[in-house]
């Protein structure tokens, strides 16, 4: 990540708020198990406190950025992770509403944050997504 753009990125991080709840940190489709009537959320590996808008942006960055990439293989696929994280933002607002503009304002910051995990992959399309910070 050029220089420059690492600064911007801990600027905006620096006037984002701290939190100190659960937070999932690898919160996807692959992560939710279906049962008859119930649905578990499993691979708490990635758990910590913190913001949990932080974390609806983690989500929205992993799903996105497997949509865009050869992580999803195929066009089904794609639209269904895609349907998962429009419904899942959805419901979240709808339930836990006014932190729309604060969530969005993580987007480019969890996405700079996702490059340190070397995704070859991801790499361009997060770049991309970190570069919105400015």
């Amino acid at each position: 990540m050029p220089a420059s753009l690492k600064t911007d990125v801990l600027a905006a991080l620096s006037v984002l708020p701290d939190g100190r709840q659960i937070c999932h940190g690898d919160f996807h489709p692959g992560n939710i198990l279906l049962t008859p009537g119930r649905a578990v959320v499993i691979d708490w590996i990635d758990v910590s406190r913190g913001n949990p808008l932080a974390d609806v942006a983690r989500t929205t960055i992993i799903a996105l950025g497997a949509a865009a990439s050869s992580q999803v293989p195929n066009t089904a696929l794609k639209v269904i992770v895609r349907l998962f994280h429009s419904i899942y933002l959805h419901r979240y607002f709808q339930l836990r509403p006014g932190g729309e503009e604060e969530y969005r304002r993580w987007l480019p910051v969890v996405a700079a944050a996702r490059l340190s995990e070397n995704i070859p992959e991801l790499e361009r399309w997060l770049m991309h997504q970190a570069e919105k910070v400015l």
